[in-house]
Parts: structure tokens; sequence; C-alpha cells
């Protein structure tokens, strides 16, 4: 998350704090959100459209869409400060206008809020997952990964495909023609630590969001549970648990099918909220891809090739990555940020916090690192069991508001 101050000029100068955060689950290859989140809970805020440049780099362009948003002026006192939240990969949620510490920061500072929906819809974070699993129990990521490898040295005997499709509860009998099938299934597995790692404990409840409470506790509990087996056995356990936590009899693990959705350009196709977008930004902008190159990490199976083919197989790209990247980087700046006003607020397990402002940059540019917490924890709703040091930050996030709106 990022909170930046500039000018507003309206009916009098009133200073804008945009707030920042991925608000789900921006996973390279799978797009995870689509089991992770529920309805989203009913909201008094009512949806509204603007008219909206398509490409304001171009003033030859002059095409417009209509973009979306949301408005709470519950607290807005006159001259008070605005304060806009630019919406993550997916469509915006309304039930932020009704939640989180935002809306205490606004209650106590007279602020109009925000939500503005994204008008759009690295590399290696699995060695945090690692630390993460080993904060709860050093033992933990050792049996993942044993369990991981047992399942990788398998895939190499098609006689135990039946017994991984039964294990896995597979919607169709395992067939493992290119490497791009193997590695697709490896993720689909490895993608259910991933999730819980990235929001553990963090509070959701109000987005709607299904199974909260599969937490790395919970995860680390069933690996070292030797009642359940050999640790292929309880990766397994793994996998069923979360299956039955998102109500799915199945799972489709067929790499195949994935690309024919991920292929489907209609705005009613099944990653049209967000994953086809993301996965296309990964792939001519960013990277920021969960790969197994790295050998600080459990798992195996899906390196960095496997993510870049995806960029051929779903978009038709050969561009060189590299080359976006560093384009990107000389565009938004990278790391060599020049400004002011902006506090960068991260949590120790929130794998993302590997790419993200950890330290000072300078005293109008500060970092808030938080330990003990998950991805964007400080923006959620407080509540009784909020570790300390949350607390505290979401405090001092305040201090620095009043600060420069005072200045």
């Amino acid at each position: 998350m990022a909170l930046g101050c500039t000018r507003l000029q309206q009916d009098s100068a009133a200073l804008v704090i945009v707030l920042v955060c991925v608000l789900c689950a921006p996973c390279a290859a799978l797009y995870r959100r689509s089991h992770r989140d529920g309805a989203p809970l009913e909201s008094a805020a009512e949806e509204q459209w603007f008219i909206q440049r398509l490409d304001h780099f171009s003033g030859a362009d002059t095409r417009v869409w209509k973009q979306r948003y949301f408005v709470n002026d519950t607290f807005y006192r006159p001259g008070g400060p605005v304060f806009l939240m630019i919406g993550g990969e997916g469509p915006a949620n309304p039930a932020w206008m009704q939640y989180g510490t935002w809306l205490l920061y606004a209650q106590k500072l007279g602020a109009l809020c925000l939500l503005l929906e994204h008008r759009f819809y690295g590399k290696k974070y699995l060695e945090v997952v690692w630390r993460s699993l080993a904060a709860e129990n050093p033992e933990c990521p050792l049996v993942v990964k044993k369990a991981s490898d047992t399942l990788v040295e398998r895939l190499h005997d098609p006689k135990t495909y039946d017994n991984i499709t039964k294990d896995f509860r597979l919607c169709s009998k395992l067939q493992i023609q290119t490497k791009m099938d193997s590695a697709y299934l490896l993720e689909s597995l490895a993608g259910n630590f991933m999730d819980v790692v990235q929001y553990n404990e963090d509070n959701r409840g109000f987005e709607g969001v299904v199974g909260t409470n599969i937490t790395i506790k919970v995860l680390c509990s069933v690996m070292l549970d030797s009642s359940l087996g050999e640790p292929y056995d309880r990766y397994a356990a793994v996998a069923r648990l979360m299956q039955n936590t998102f109500s799915q009899a199945c799972i489709n693990t067929q790499y195949k099918s994935y690309i024919q959705d991920m292929s489907n350009t209609s705005w009613s196709g099944p990653e049209a909220g967000g994953g086809r977008q993301w996965v296309y930004q990964t792939c001519t902008e960013f990277g920021f891809y969960q790969s197994t190159d790295s050998p600080n990490q459990p798992f195996s199976g899906f390196p960095l090739p496997y993510h870049l083919q995806q960029c051929a197989d779903i978009y038709n790209l050969s561009t060189s990555l590299d080359d976006a990247i560093q384009q990107t980087n000389e565009e938004y700046g990278g790391y060599d940020i020049r400004t002011t006003r902006i506090v960068f607020p991260n949590g120790s397990i929130d794998p993302w916090h590997a790419l993200g402002v950890t330290q000072d940059i300078t005293s109008d540019l500060p970092a808030v690192f938080i330990k003990g917490t998950a991805h964007c924890a400080n923006m959620y709703p407080a509540r009784a069991e909020d570790l300390p040091q949350l607390s505290l930050a979401r405090d001092h996030i305040f201090i620095l508001l009043q600060k420069w709106l005072a200045e």
C-alpha cells in the first residue's frame, strides 16, 4: 500500500490521500482469487460511472470508456481531505465503502472517500512462503518439500496417475503429455499454500471471502500430522481440505483447459474478472512470477520457462520480458522514488513484501514494516485479536496523515 499526497483544485484546496493496495491474490498463473473470494457483502454505496480517456499519453487518441467508482461522503467536512482508494487487479468491492481502517481515518479527519475501479481489469516470492511456514514450525516447510518432491517423482511414472487422480480429487484422470501439464498440476497444488500465507489471519470477512479460518497454523498442523501417513499423503490432505472449504467437488488441473479459459476474451469469460488481465501484465510489464527456480523454497516443477511459455500460449507474445521490465522501471522509476509524503506499509508474512519498500527512504518516504502480519493487514478493519504491532502501525500511519495534512 502507498499513501500519497497531491493537490486537488476544486472549490477549496483539498488534500488527496491516495490509497493503493493489491486487494486480492496476484498469482501469476492461476489468479487464485476465483476460489477464495465469495460474493461481496451488500453495500449502501451506489456504483457510479464517468467518461474516461482510453489513452492519456496520445493527444490524437480520442477514444473513451466508462470507468466505475463509488463514493462515501458520510464523514466529509468542507475543506477536508479526499481519500482515493485505487482498486486492485479485479472488480472493485463496494464493501470497502463500509469497512476498513481508512474509514476510521476519514471519520477523524472529515474526509471524502472514493473507490476507483482499476482501469485494466518480482519473481520468486516462494522463498518468503518458506520463511512464513518455518516461523510457525521449522519442520513444516521441510515436510512440504518432501511431499512436493515425492509428487514430482511419481509424475514420472504413469502407473501412479490413477492414485494421484484419486488422492487429490482431480476432475479427470491425470494425463501428463508435456512439461506444461505437470507444471500446471504442481503449481495448482502449491497454490494452496501460497494463498494461505499471503492472507494469513487477515480480517477479510467483510469482503465475503471464504476460507479465512484456514491459516498457516492449520496447514502446518496437517503437514506435521504423522497419523495421516507420509508427507505426500498429508499434502493430498491439504488439497482435500481446501476443496472442502471452497465447496469444490474436484479440481481441474488440465493445462489445456486453463489456456482455453485464459484465451477467452469475452467479458463473461471465466477469467474476465482479472485473471487474463493480470497474467498479460506479468508478460508485458513486470514479471512477478512465483517460480521454483530458487532452492530456498519448498516446491518443485514450475520454473520460470513455464510461466514465460504461457505468454506465448495465451497471448501469442514473443517479446523479451527482460526488455519489458526494464522499460517499466525506466517509466516509473523502480526503487528510485523521487517524491514525498508516501508511507509504505508491508507485513513480514506477506510474500510480496520482498518487492516492497521495507526501510525508510527519507523522513517523508517512511516504511512501516509490520512483523507477523500478511497482505495489506493494516487496511482491514481492526479487531480485538490484532497483534499489538498492527495496531501501532495503524496509529503511526494516522499520525503521518495528520502531520502531512497540517503542512
